[in-house]
């Protein structure tokens, strides 16, 4: 929670291509309350460098940013998993704005704010579930419906020629916002970006005893 008093000194506008994270004291609020004890043009940049590191996925840079530069700043990750302060939850009901693509009773989708690919496009579940595992299974139908109809999208309105179709769990898994949602990344050939390195096994006995101890925990 803010301390009483704590004037709301986050950036103007993060950055152009984010419309809708601007300041508290302003007409949107900030994401998730960031705020410092600083002069506004300190907070502008800090915040910004702040903004910038959190959309490019660098969680560790963006709280660098926030306390290494002495800006007591607070983002409270943890609120995120309350429906009253969730992002998502917010953009579902109207309250933060966002490029709305497609959406029925169960399932809302919009662009991504910073897009991988322009088009890049998040598909989540209209009411609040954390992550896959908290998911019910009568929403699986919706959503895959939902995701093979913007797909489909993708390659008809942008001439897409391929997608990635991607979901993080868990911030270990880099999810930042802890809504179940799905990334639709339209690809095109000669686009520029890679997949992640690929490991190895140490050799077949530690693949099969890897598969045996997952197969045992199925339940």
């Amino acid at each position: 929670m803010r301390p009483p008093g704590l004037p709301v000194l986050c950036a103007e506008k993060a950055l152009s291509r984010t419309p809708g994270l601007g300041c508290e004291n302003r007409e949107n609020p900030g994401l998730g309350g960031a705020w410092c004890r600083v002069r506004e043009t300190d907070c502008r940049q800090r915040c910004g460098n702040f903004f910038t590191s959190l959309l490019q996925k660098k969680f560790s840079r963006a709280t660098n940013w926030l306390y290494g530069l002495g800006c007591q700043a607070q983002f409270d990750f943890e609120d995120t998993m309350k429906e009253s302060d969730c992002l998502f939850c917010k953009i579902v009901r109207g309250e933060i704005p966002c490029a709305k693509v497609f959406e029925t009773d169960t399932v809302f989708a919009f662009l991504d704010i910073a897009p991988v690919n322009k088009g890049h496009t998040l598909v989540i579940p209209k009411q609040h579930h954390e992550n896959i595992w908290d998911l019910p299974p009568e929403l699986t139908p919706d959503l895959m419906d939902a995701i093979q109809r913007v797909g489909q999208a993708l390659k008809d309105g942008l001439g897409a020629q391929g997608m990635n179709l991607g979901m993080n769990n868990g911030a270990a898994a880099g999810q930042l916002v802890l809504h179940a949602h799905w990334h639709l990344i339209p690809r095109f050939e000669d686009d520029g970006l890679s997949l992640w390195p690929q490991k190895s096994y140490s050799g077949p006995e530690e693949m099969n005893q890897t598969a045996r101890v997952i197969s045992g925990s199925i339940r």
